[in-house]
């Protein structure tokens, strides 16, 4: 029905029979080639993230509704993590539908999201977020107050210290994360949603390799 992918960093693709979404692209903050996908989706979480590369079919920044190809996007204004809770909001937190799946994606925001953000959200079946911290990201102790926020039943944690990847900061590593959500950590390439995949009963963590 349809996968997520994990490129380092926030960078996350999320690929359906008709489409291709990819979510934070540029990926030269961390000494990556950036993500080029010929007729797909691009979406930025903050405007930097975006690589506005031709070969996609459009960039997206910013909150708002987006239909792609019988896929449901809405944006919701945040701040960044390091941002002041004051004046513009310069990040953006995405709801994703597809199929009978509901997803969010967050980004370097801040670590507790305000009631009219879970509103926005709605249920959420997949969560996707930074857990790296350092001052650069969103880090293990705040991921995990989203997580028990949100209430979802399986995890993807991003942008963390692996092998192959370096930061201009120094990512902790993802068992800082998962010691805190307590969760069972199952290891994907991909995480592939097919017409007969049930929901875990209890929240389950899945830790993606990097491509």
């Amino acid at each position: 029905m349809f996968e997520i992918g994990y490129h380092g960093g926030n960078a996350v693709t999320v690929t359906t029979k008709d489409t291709t979404l990819a979510f934070d692209a540029n990926r030269s903050t961390f000494g990556k080639k950036s993500l080029s996908i010929k007729d797909g989706v691009e979406f930025a979480t903050e405007e930097r993230f975006l690589t506005s590369d031709p070969a996609f079919r459009i960039s997206l920044c910013g909150s708002g509704e987006y239909e792609v190809s019988n896929v449901m996007v809405h944006g919701v204004s945040a701040y960044r993590h390091l941002d002041e809770p004051v004046g513009e909001k310069q990040s953006t937190v995405f709801a994703i539908r597809v199929a009978d799946y509901r997803i969010a994606l967050l980004g370097n925001i801040q670590g507790r999201l305000s009631d009219e953000q879970l509103e926005a959200l709605g249920m959420v079946d997949i969560l996707i977020l930074p857990v790296g911290g350092n001052g650069y990201t969103l880090g293990a102790e705040d991921a995990a107050k989203i997580v028990s926020q949100i209430t979802p039943k399986m995890v993807i944690p991003i942008h963390y210290a692996e092998n192959g990847y370096s930061y201009e900061v120094p990512q902790d590593n993802l068992k800082e994360f998962t010691d805190l959500v307590k969760a069972e950590v199952v290891e994907e390439k991909t995480f592939k949603v097919k017409p007969n995949t049930a929901i875990p009963a209890a929240l389950t963590v899945y830790k993606l390799i990097a491509q």
